[in-house]
């Protein structure tokens, strides 16, 4: 292991891996230090993707777009399944492990210069945050695009000195500790990241307390609110397991054929909010974007853990609120109605996850194994997810069944073992499916 590879790791250690979101003095904070690393510096385009469910695939999907039409984008993701790296990328490729330590140096030396300690005053999703545009502003990046956190008000994506475009993806009911106890509550933190000026697309499905908020907030900063529903979307045909779900799209007269990799509904309301998107932002720029890159790079749009399939069969979806597990429902009745299902389900507890195990139960012929997620503080006892699914009348009366496997290692081995006219699923949280991953590729 060379210098800069033995930094990277203890550099990795040495993150504060505590949750920092105290309110509007912490973004203050950070924005101080955004301030002095971009001092120098130009202004790239910088595009923010909000909401509870769609922001990885609908950042990836614009990336791809903007990739396609021959741009130097840097995008900043979470969470990573397999490596860290995974979530600061330029056109694709992840940061290395000389770029991270060059680049945290940056930031520590930044943080120290205004009396920050970077371990001990900045969290572990601020860290990566600034890390990233340090990294972005360096390799001198044209868009940058940013996943909110938990997204909003307070979320450490909204120290950007500016925004040029907010996506707001589909708004559920998540992270109530933090965001809040009601929709509107939620909604509301959300909508107060919008920006002075900004263009703000929302997505078609968003609810209508919803957009009435977003109306609200954005009317107040004199930022323009544009609907994906202005998109119309006809000639669907959802493909199967091997082939990809096809669609055609207008907007504003131009009206154009889309092919998408990624499988289930709420698919397409990403893609309809890309394309949105790239109507706005082609009226509005001298350098428009392509129609066949913007067709090209929704094609080219894949993300592992979002009803994706794996090699050997399996199916992994990280859904782990009521509209992801919805979603996650109908998708898998679609492409395997009736065919026996093992699933392997661990939620963390700060979920709804009563709500959740009723709404799986829609599912048919599925045998779900129970399993405590990989995250010591926040997972949800197997043992108590079990109790939760015999209490469903599905369960009871014999329709469905359940199982506990306890650990996601005694999970994956049950899976592995059952004979080949079973589909495998897995889903319930990001920790599931990123612990599958390792497990399958170490041979089980």
């Amino acid at each position: 292991m060379d210098k800069k590879a033995a930094q990277y790791q203890a550099g990795l250690k040495r993150l504060n891996h505590t949750m920092k979101y105290d309110g509007k003095q912490r973004i203050e904070l950070l924005n101080r230090i955004v301030e002095r690393l971009y001092r120098t510096h130009p202004h790239q385009t910088v595009i923010r993707v909000c909401g509870t469910n769609g922001k990885t695939s609908t950042s990836n999907m614009v990336n791809n777009v903007l990739m396609a039409d021959d741009r130097r984008v840097g995008l900043f993701t979470t969470p990573y399944l397999i490596d860290p790296r995974e979530q600061i990328t330029l056109n694709q490729v992840p940061i290395t492990e000389h770029q991270f330590v060059d680049a945290k140096q940056v930031v520590q030396r930044t943080c120290q210069e205004l009396g920050y300690d970077l371990t001990r005053d900045i969290s572990e999703f601020e860290g990566w945050f600034l890390i990233a545009l340090q990294f972005f502003i360096t390799q001198k990046a044209q868009f940058i695009i940013l996943e909110c956190g938990m997204g909003g008000e307070f979320d450490a994506t909204n120290a950007i000195d500016h925004s040029d475009y907010s996506f707001f993806t589909l708004i559920g009911m998540d992270h109530f500790k933090f965001l809040g106890n009601t929709l509107e509550a939620i909604a509301t933190t959300k909508a107060n990241m919008i920006r002075q000026g900004e263009q703000v697309i929302t997505c078609a499905n968003q609810r209508p307390v919803v957009n009435q908020i977003l109306k609200r907030v954005a009317a107040e900063r004199g930022a323009s609110l544009h609907s994906a529903g202005e998109v119309s979307i006809s000639e669907i045909d959802p493909g199967s397991l091997a082939t990809p779900t096809k669609f055609t799209a207008e907007i504003d007269n131009v009206k154009m054929q889309i092919e998408l990799q990624m499988m289930g509904d709420p698919q397409i309301k990403n893609a309809q909010s890309v394309i949105e998107w790239w109507h706005l932002y082609n009226s509005t720029n001298a350098h428009p974007i392509k129609l066949d890159a913007l067709q090209l790079g929704i094609q080219r749009t894949t993300k592992l853990g979002r009803f994706s399939r794996l090699a050997n069969g399996w199916i992994i979806d990280g859904a782990h609120n009521l509209d992801a597990i919805n979603s996650f429902v109908a998708t898998t009745n679609f492409y395997f109605k009736t065919q026996p299902k093992l699933i392997m389900v661990g939620f963390l507890a700060d979920k709804e996850v009563k709500r959740c195990v009723a709404e799986l139960q829609q599912l048919q012929n599925a045998t779900f194994v129970t399993i405590t997620p990989a995250n010591h503080d926040r997972a949800l006892p197997s043992a108590e997810l079990l109790k939760l699914f015999q209490a469903q009348p599905a369960i009871q009366a014999g329709h469905n069944r359940v199982i506990d496997a306890h650990s996601i290692e005694r999970g994956t081995a049950f899976l592995a073992a059952a004979d080949s006219q079973t589909q495998k699923i897995v889903v319930g949280s990001f920790y599931n499916i990123k612990d599958v991953v390792k497990l399958i590729a170490g041979g089980i």
